[in-house]
């Protein structure tokens, strides 16, 4: 995975609080998962094709997947090993 511009903050220099840390990571990455990483996301964990096209049809579809990835523990405030 490409690493962050060092210009672009990721909240953990800026004092906010680890949970607004999160979500504005959370964000940031929503923005970088296109459709064909999304696929190969949703391929990898095994996603039913209910939860696919749940995700294909929404309008902010890279956010849809990082809220699957947190609700399913992929991601965590203190944790995106799995990810």
């Amino acid at each position: 995975m490409a690493q962050a511009d060092p210009s672009q903050s990721t909240g953990s220099d800026t004092g906010t609080n680890p949970a607004e840390g999160f979500g504005l990571f959370k964000v940031d990455l929503a923005d970088h998962l296109d459709v064909s990483t999304i696929q190969r996301l949703s391929t990898l964990l095994g996603l039913k094709p209910g939860e696919i096209d749940s995700i294909n049809r929404s309008k902010a579809p890279g956010l849809e997947m990082v809220n699957l990835l947190d609700e399913r523990g992929f991601i965590t405030p203190t944790d995106i090993r799995d990810l």
